[in-house]
C-alpha cells in the first residue's frame, strides 16, 4: 500500500506538471519539453520494496506449517 501511494502522489505530480507546461506552451508558443511518465528509483523505494519483501517472507516462514502440513 505504501509503495502504491508513493506511485500514485509521483504520477500526479508528474501530471500535474505536465498539464501546466501544456498550458504554458500553449499560450507562448514555446516548446515545453513534455516528456512521458518515468518512475525513478530512490532511497524510499528501495526501502519500500526491501519492507515489503522482508515482510511476505516472514509471513511465509512464519506461517509456512499451517498451510503446508
Amino acid at each position: 500500500m505504501l509503495f502504491g501511494i508513493v506511485y500514485l502522489f509521483r504520477l500526479y505530480i508528474h501530471q500535474t506538471n505536465a498539464t501546466f507546461n501544456a498550458n504554458i506552451a500553449g499560450w507562448t508558443w514555446e516548446e515545453a519539453g513534455i516528456g512521458p511518465f518515468h518512475f525513478r528509483i530512490s532511497p524510499i523505494i528501495i526501502g519500500l520494496i526491501l519492507f515489503i519483501v522482508i515482510s511476505i517472507l516472514v509471513t511465509f516462514i512464519t506461517y509456512y506449517r499451517y498451510f503446508f502440513d
